[in-house]
């Protein structure tokens, strides 16, 4: 099972991981701006982004070698960054375990901010120069389709895309009209 994508989170983001989870899967990006390299093995989606509530199964094994092996089959790890998320041991885990089979390759990780960046860092990610980038931050206090947290989608996908964000948010804003 290879993943373009795997969402690390806490269970109390639960309703923000399945909301990125559902707009990335059902998203279909504009192959004329994705270079072939860059595109998720989807011909049309941007998937497989992989969930664990969504796609655990039960095998014979622990749970824990199942997310190694989708963490170590995916491309990129998006993390939500919340309170929540700095207290979790999972998310912490799942950062250094990435880290680790991705030759510590922190350009492959999208912090996505829950309402701030500040006290929102996990601890795996607080000495990674990722946090130097401009990192989407999605706003609890809006609806999922406010303007903020469209904005918020979109650059997720130009950062899994490698596609400008301003092209793919035009292009959103001329097929909403």
């Amino acid at each position: 099972m290879k993943c373009f994508a795997f969402i690390s989170y806490s269970r109390a983001d639960l309703e923000i991981a399945n909301w990125l989870h559902k707009k990335l899967e059902k998203y279909p990006y504009p192959l004329n701006l994705v270079k072939v390299e860059n595109r998720p093995s989807h011909d049309k989606y941007v998937r497989k982004v992989f969930m664990d509530i969504k796609d655990l199964s039960v095998t014979e094994h622990e749970f824990t070698e199942d997310i190694k092996q989708c963490l170590e089959e995916s491309r990129y790890l998006i993390v939500l960054c919340s309170q929540n998320s700095v207290s979790s041991d999972f998310v912490n885990k799942e950062i250094d375990y990435f880290l680790k089979t991705h030759g510590n390759n922190d350009e492959l990780i999208l912090p996505v901010f829950i309402d701030k960046v500040e006290e929102n860092v996990p601890s795996s990610l607080s000495q990674k120069s990722v946090l130097k980038r401009n990192c989407p931050i999605y706003n609890s206090k809006l609806s999922e389709k406010s303007e903020a947290n469209q904005y918020c989608f979109y650059h997720v996908a130009s950062f899994l895309l490698k596609v400008d964000f301003t092209d793919l948010y035009d292009r959103y804003e001329s097929y909403s009209k």
